[in-house]
């Protein structure tokens, strides 16, 4: 081997050197990132799962205490509607029955045949 061949060699060889430094650094920087990355989202998604949890939660003392004084309030004669909103409102309900209420039946009858034939339909 020549003198050129040796030198080349060694520059190649520093190169492949400092290439492989580099990419250690880039994937250890990368490595970090990435794992501080995934602990701020998982905390984020703990925080968002609490408080969806917290609104969607039924029970505990919150929940009845706030029922008890929706039903009061729902009760309460000052919030009652008037006669003409109730006539309106009871002149809906029977126009949606009287539109709805066939297919409601017929949907219905369909679906307690299909149960007294499979009786395990209705936990699928």
């Amino acid at each position: 081997m020549s003198e050129n061949q040796v030198s080349q060699y060694g520059e190649i060889g520093q190169f492949a050197t400092k290439a492989v430094i580099v990419a250690v650094l880039v994937a250890a920087t990368g490595w970090v990132l990435l794992d501080q990355l995934d602990s701020v989202i998982g905390a984020r998604i703990d925080e968002l799962n609490a408080q969806i949890h917290a609104a969607t939660r039924v029970g505990g003392a919150a929940f009845w205490s706030r029922l008890e004084t929706n039903v009061e309030r729902a009760a309460d004669p000052s919030n009652d509607l008037s006669p003409e909103r109730k006539a309106k409102l009871a002149a809906a309900i029977h126009t949606l029955v009287e539109r709805w209420g066939p297919l409601v039946v017929a949907t219905s009858t369909d679906i307690a045949m299909q149960n007294a034939h499979d009786p395990g339909a209705e936990k699928k």
